[in-house]
């Protein structure tokens, strides 16, 4: 699960220690596979250039295949 930063800290010097000050629910800011668009929706235009978000939004939708081509 992952932790927001407000409910943790790093202690003084420490690395790689996270101190975490309450607990998390168990399915607590987990968004549902496809729960970014909806089905129908365009998610990315032919022409897309393909980062970070880009790859971030079809891991999401589930998408596993992408056909790209060099700029």
């Amino acid at each position: 699960a992952a932790t927001m930063r407000a409910h943790s800290d790093a202690p003084e010097g420490a690395t790689g220690e996270v101190r975490v000050h309450r607990s998390v629910e168990a399915g607590a800011h987990v968004r549902e596979r496809g729960s970014d668009v909806k089905p129908g929706d365009l998610a990315l235009r032919a022409g897309s250039i393909v980062g970070p978000p880009q790859i971030g939004l079809l891991a999401a939708i589930g998408c596993a295949t992408v056909v790209v081509r060099p700029r």
